[in-house]
C-alpha cells in the first residue's frame, strides 16, 4: 500500500495532486517519496525470487534425504508409497518411521494407540517421489548406498 501511495505521489499529474491537496507535500518530500517507492519496488521484485530459492533449496535437501535412506527406512517409505496416500500403521518399524519424520519425509497423522502409530508422507516428499528420478521406489532390489 505504501508503494502504491508513493507511486501515485510521484507520477500523478500536478492537477490531480492539487485537487487532493497533496501537491505541496509531493513537491517538498519528492526525494523521500522516491526512495520509499524504490524500496517498495525492490521488495516487490525480491520476494518471489526469495520464495523460489526457498522452495528450490527445500526440494534439494529432500532429494538428498531420499537418496541416502537406509534399507529399513526405504522399506517403510516404499510401503507408504504403495499405500497410495493413505496413512500407514507402524508397529515394529517405529524407529525408522521416526527417523523419516525427523528428515521431513513423514508426519505423524494419528495419535499413537496401544499398538501402533499412524504416519503419512509429507506433501513435499510426495512431490519429490513423483519425479521420474525416484522411480527406484518401486524396485525391490535397491542397493543400500
Amino acid at each position: 500500500m505504501t508503494g502504491i501511495l508513493a507511486g501515485l505521489l510521484l507520477f500523478l499529474p500536478g492537477q490531480i495532486l492539487r485537487y487532493f491537496g497533496t501537491d505541496e507535500v509531493a513537491a517538498k518530500y519528492r526525494g523521500w517519496i522516491a526512495i520509499v517507492f524504490a524500496l517498495c519496488s525492490l521488495l516487490l521484485i525480491a520476494q518471489p525470487i526469495e520464495n523460489s530459492y526457498r522452495v528450490w533449496s527445500e526440494k534439494r535437501m529432500m532429494r538428498r534425504c531420499v537418496r541416502s535412506l537406509s534399507k529399513a527406512e526405504f522399506e517403510v517409505l516404499r510401503r507408504a508409497v504403495l499405500n497410495e496416500g493413505r496413512g500407514i500403521r507402524v508397529i515394529a518399524q517405529l524407529g525408522e518411521a521416526r527417523s523419516l519424520e525427523k528428515k521431513g519425509i513423514f508426519w505423524q497423522s494419528g495419535a499413537p494407540d496401544d499398538v501402533s502409530t499412524l504416519f503419512n508422507i509429507t506433501d513435499l516428499a510426495h512431490n519429490i517421489l513423483r519425479e521420474s528420478e525416484f522411480s527406484p521406489l518401486s524396485d525391490p532390489d535397491r542397493v543400500e548406498p
